[in-house]
This record gives structure tokens, sequence and C-alpha cells, in this order.
């Protein structure tokens, strides 16, 4: 925008300049576009407080403003305390110089390190007389030149080879150097015992040896002609080395020609096809010597076999006939034939005076008893005893039968009812009017939902929409809480539906609804303390 001038006219009062709304407006757009120009269009963001000689006027981002620097002529920085280079820096065939015979520092950041070309220097000073060396990878290291190497061995003194001066490798017995071709060769004769070579011993004592084969091979000492062997023995057990110091060691006693074995610092005989069997511990035949016939019994009070006369045994026996009554004593008589009975009157008992003096039923199974405290019959089964009905039971002992919580009466059939989650058989009147066609339980979650459970119920759901048809009977069990009358209505929050309902509005207790032919379409039901809790009952 161009300045705008306030129209002054050609004398004062004249009428021909600029009223004073039309002035004030002109000086109010010049003001804008200085304060746009020079800020934010409401505040000045230029500043020359506290200028000086030489200075530029510079962006100051803390303060949001421009103001008065220290300005550095083009391509001076050194008025700039912390200069930072935009690019590569080319000298451009001149140097970098100090004054004053000061040093030229170039300090890399944390790890960083100086490079020239592709070369890294060291970080640190380095140690005296060492010199920079390169490791063929790029990277720069001090490493010691010296003239002297440091020699030394297993034995003799220390010494410092010069560098220049010869070096001897000298061999000994068995052992013969050689210098070829920049190379030091030592060789070893047959003084040297290898693992290569088979070689012979002379004279030689071997020390606490340990003789070890590998994970699949044998340790063999042999001699090269047959009948070379190892052999500790003596005249007598007692001229035998001993027993702890030689722990493991075989020996023979050349009198009485009985070998041993040396364990537990004693020397324990061995069995051979010469020994007799009462050199077992726990066999004794010297005690009573055994006769014609006789059999090795174990003993318990001696903890021993000893010979012992044996009486016919039933096995070959092929009538074996009883003299009298056998008792098992408490044993079984078992095998995989048959028990048969012949003979008018022959039986098999098998009393036990109640359940619980039976045997067990599973090391019994297959097996029949009766108790006679209360004359039942059963037999065992890998899960147990099962009783067995006869004429005199009635048709309530079987377990799905229930006619004893509601006795029947005249007239009654056994229907199948689920009660409380629990089905049985039970006595009813087996009428339209009073048949149930399905039950449920309700419960109640807190305040916010009825539980339903019972017939058609997988599983236990929260204010469940029911289906129900006319002209059939439900139960509902309630168990859900006196804080939670349940009653079936004409609508949601309307009346009760009182047709063919008895005990509604319960809590506790059971209610039947036999559903009406003339039944709406659709009721509800609803808890009368909480509307939040029920849900749609549609009527087919």
């Amino acid at each position: 925008m161009a300045k705008q001038s306030i129209g002054l006219g050609t004398t004062a009062n004249d009428g021909t300049g600029d009223n004073l709304r039309v002035g004030g407006d002109k000086v109010n757009d010049n003001f804008d576009e200085i304060y746009t120009a020079l800020g934010d269009g409401s505040s000045l963001q230029i500043t020359t407080s506290g200028a000086s000689s030489n200075q530029v006027l510079q962006w100051n981002t803390s303060n949001n403003r421009f103001e008065p620097t220290a300005s550095a002529a083009a391509g001076d920085i050194s008025v700039d305390t912390t200069p930072q280079l935009g690019g590569d820096l080319d000298v451009n065939g001149n140097n970098i110089i100090s004054q004053g015979n000061a040093d030229i520092n170039i300090i890399p950041n944390g790890t960083g390190r100086v490079k020239f070309g592709s070369l890294r220097f060291p970080t640190g000073a380095g140690t005296s007389t060492y010199v920079l060396a390169t490791d063929g990878a790029a990277d720069m290291y001090w490493k010691q030149v010296g003239s002297v190497i440091n020699l030394s061995a297993d034995s003799g003194t220390n010494d410092q080879y010069t560098v220049g001066d010869v070096l001897n490798f000298t061999g000994g017995t068995g052992l013969t150097s050689t210098v070829l071709d920049d190379t030091i060769k030592f060789d070893i004769d047959s003084n040297v015992v290898t693992l290569a070579d088979n070689q012979t011993l002379s004279n030689k004592t071997i020390d606490n040896p340990v003789f070890t084969g590998t994970s699949s091979g044998n340790v063999q000492i042999r001699a090269a002609t047959l009948g070379s062997y190892i052999a500790q023995g003596g005249t007598a057990l007692a001229g035998f080395e001993n027993a702890t110091t030689y722990a493991g060691a075989f020996a023979v006693d050349t009198t009485t020609y009985k070998s041993y074995y040396a364990a537990n610092g004693v020397w324990n005989e061995l069995v051979s096809s010469a020994s007799s069997i009462d050199v077992l511990s726990d066999v004794d035949t010297t005690t009573q010597a055994p006769t014609s016939g006789q059999a090795l019994i174990w003993n318990a009070g001696s903890s021993q076999w000893r010979p012992t006369t044996l009486s016919v045994p039933v096995s070959s026996d092929s009538a074996p006939s009883l003299g009298g009554n056998l008792d098992t004593a408490g044993y079984t008589i078992q095998g995989t034939g048959n028990i048969s009975l012949s003979g008018s009157g022959s039986i098999v008992k098998s009393d036990f005076v109640n359940t619980g003096a039976l045997p067990n039923a599973t090391s019994s199974v297959g097996a029949f008893a009766v108790t006679t405290n209360n004359n039942l019959a059963l037999f065992a089964t890998s899960s147990g005893w099962i009783g067995l009905l006869s004429e005199n039971d009635g048709i309530n002992s079987f377990t799905d039968v229930d006619t004893t919580t509601n006795p029947p009466s005249y007239g009654q059939v056994l229907v199948y009812e689920n009660v409380a989650g629990v089905g049985r058989w039970r006595p009813n009147d087996y009428t339209p009017a009073t048949r149930v066609s399905a039950q449920f339980t309700v419960t109640a979650n807190g305040s916010t939902d009825f539980v339903f459970n019972g017939d058609g119920f997988p599983s236990a759901q929260n204010d469940p929409v029911l289906y129900l048809k006319k002209g059939l009977t439900y139960q509902f069990v309630m168990n859900q809480g006196g804080s939670h009358p349940f009653e079936i209505r004409t609508a949601s929050g309307g009346s009760a539906y009182s047709f063919g309902v008895t005990n509604n509005g319960a809590s506790s207790g059971t209610l039947t609804f036999t559903v009406p032919m003339n039944a709406p379409s659709t009721l509800y039901y609803q808890c009368t303390s909480h509307s939040g809790m029920g849900a749609v009952i549609n009527i087919d």
C-alpha cells in the first residue's frame, strides 16, 4: 500500500481538506502497514535498543524479534565464538595456520577419531619411543620398535637377544635342530617314546601309570608270545599284598587255586566252576548236609537257603483230593482254569457281614458277594461293587426313579421331570392340565438380571427371551431372593397377567403358568422392584 497523506485543504478551515474521520482512517492504515511489515500486525518485532557502531539487526528466536548484533564481514569468522561449517571447507590453495606459535587442535567428540583420508589415528598420546603403525585396515596404533628381544624358557636363565646377533637353537638327547630357508625344524629320534609307532621299552619303569582306552576301545597289556600274563599271587591268601593299597587287583592262591579280587580292604573270593554253592553268603549246606531229594528252602530265621525235605506237591498229583477242609490262611486260589462243582447240593458261598467287609473290587473283578446284614447281592467291577436287584426290591431302587420325595397315589404314572436340575422319573397325574412341559430355575444377578437355568438352556442365561406354547404348562422355580419378585405382566411396567398363573409375583417357591388358548402373542416377565430385570415372552 502506498503511503496515504491527510488532505489539509488550501487554507485553514476552507472546507477542502479531509474530515477528521477520513484523516484518522489514513493514519490507521499507515500504522497497520508499518506494524505488519515490522512486526506481527499488532506488535513490532524489531528493536534498536543498545545498538552500537557496525552492528546489524539479527533475528533472536528466544525474544521473537530482530535485535542489534555484532556483524562479521563476509568470510570473517573471527567474531563468531561458535562457528559451524555448512559444507566442506575448501582451503583453495591456502594453509591453516596459527599465530604466536599456538597449536592447531583437532578434537573429535566422544569416541570419534581424527582421520586423514581413510586412516584413523589413535586417540592416546602413546608411549615414549613408540611409532605409528597401521593394522592394514585403516586403523593406526602406537607400536614399540626396538633392537632387543627378551628370551625365556622352562629352565635356564632369561636373556635378551640383540637384533643382528646369531640366535642358536640347539637340540639335545633325542632332539635334533635344522635350519633351512628361514625355517627352524626339530626332529626326534627313537630315544623319544611316541604315540604313533610301536616301540620296545627296555629296562623302563612306569611310575603310577594309568592306561585309558578310547570310548569304544580296549586297554590291552600283552607280550608278543602266547601265554604272557599279568599275575599277582602267593603261596597262601595271607601272603597277598595289602587289599586296601591294591584295591581292584586280581590274585590267585597257588595252594588252593582259588581266585580273589581286592575291594573294601579285603580279598574277596571269586566263584568258579570248581566252587561249591556253599561259598555263597546266603547259602548254608554245612550246618545240615543235604540228602538225596532235598531242595534249598529259604530259612527266614537265618536268612539263608538250606537243604529241606519237600512234601509231594499238588501239581504232581493228577487226582488230588482233600482229607479235610482246605484253609487258605488268607491266601488266594488262582489260575487260568475253571472251578467246577458237581453233584446235587453243591454251592459256592461268598458272604460278608456288610459292605465295609467286602474285598477290594478292582482286584476282585467278576466276584459275587452277599452282605448278611441287609441281604444285598453285589458283583465286583473295576469301578467298584455294583448292587443287584431282586423281586423283593421296589422300582425306587433304580437311581433315576424317585418315589420317596412325593409318594405315588392311586392312578398316577411315572413322568420324567427335571426338578432343580435333577432329572428323575416321579409320580404325577398325567393330564394336559398338570403336565409340565418345561421347568426353569430362576436366580438373580444382583439387581440387573434374572438368571435362567433348566430345560432348553445349555448354560445359564441372563434375561432371555422366552418362547411358550398355548395349552402347555411351565414351572418357574424361584431362588432369586425376596428383593426380586417375579411377575408375568401384560406389558413392560404393566399390570399382572393372572390367567393360568399361580403364585405370580413370587420370590420363592414355584410359579406355574398354563398358557391359555386365548393368551396374547406377547407377554412380559419383570421384577416388580427393578424394572431393568426382565424380558419378552413370545406366545405361539
